[in-house]
């Protein structure tokens, strides 16, 4: 209908407005409008990455796809992990671009139309995100235990042979004083499969999880955490982008 149409390009035109005239970021910091069109564009990266599991299967692949971003609006990405400290601080002004931006990625995808199955000459990857929780957590300074567990245990096993790939965006770490530990679990069979690292530095960081041929995985599980240390304090830290993507044999 034309009124809901007008309506609708009149409210986003009213916000687009209060994001470009109402900035509220300090110098050094990128402005909201900027922001949201970089959301927009990170989104419709990490889109296409789910899409396209073969080609951006590695930490390379899909890095140089975000860094396309970063250089399309001129950034790098000690300047986007600085804005997006700032923007966790000041988590009320980071929501509002995020909604916005997110809504415009909806109209971009719905203005793409259905698309069937029938139109694809190559199957479509069998791979699927298990992770259900929040995408992003806050480590607090004062917080009794800066830890994230997470257990997953299927009604039937994962077929033999999976890989599981665990995502995040980490961002508020000061090098050589804080470390975030990371374990990454699978049990097969009479055995445990174990992925441990310990992480010293902000970016996007990527671990894989490569099960047996011919053990189906019963369970997978781990921990993350920020290992305290009394003498270093530190400011808030941030996880974000949170996947843990699991991929079939062949994929």
């Amino acid at each position: 209908m034309p009124g809901r149409e007008f309506q609708r390009f009149f409210i986003g035109w009213s916000a687009a407005i209060l994001l470009s005239a109402c900035s509220h970021t300090p110098k050094g910091i990128i402005p909201e409008k900027k922001m949201c069109d970089v959301l927009i564009d990170m989104q419709m990266a990490e889109t296409i990455i789910n899409d396209d599991p073969y080609t951006y299967g590695s930490f390379c692949q899909k890095n140089a796809l975000f860094q396309s971003v970063f250089k399309k609006h001129n950034l790098t990405q000690a300047e986007y992990d600085s804005s997006l400290i700032w923007y966790g601080k000041n988590i009320d002004i980071y929501m509002r671009v995020h909604d916005m931006a997110m809504a415009e990625v909806d109209k971009r995808i719905n203005a793409l139309g259905e698309v069937k199955p029938e139109a694809f000459d190559i199957p479509r990857a069998d791979s699927v995100d298990l992770w259900i929780d929040k995408r992003c957590y806050i480590f607090f300074p004062k917080a009794v235990a800066n830890t994230i567990v997470f257990d997953l245990k299927p009604a039937e096993a994962y077929p033999a042979g999976c890989r599981f790939v665990w995502e995040m965006q980490v961002w508020g770490l000061t090098p050589g004083k804080h470390v975030m530990e990371l374990n990454l679990r699978a049990d097969v069979s009479d055995s445990i499969l174990v992925v441990k690292d310990s992480i010293v530095g902000n970016g996007f960081h990527q671990y894989t999880l490569q099960g047996t041929p011919y053990d189906p995985v019963q369970r997978v599980y781990g921990y993350i955490r920020l290992k305290k240390s009394p003498a270093v304090p530190y400011p808030k830290i941030y996880i974000d982008r949170i996947r843990l993507m699991r991929y079939r044999v062949g994929e």
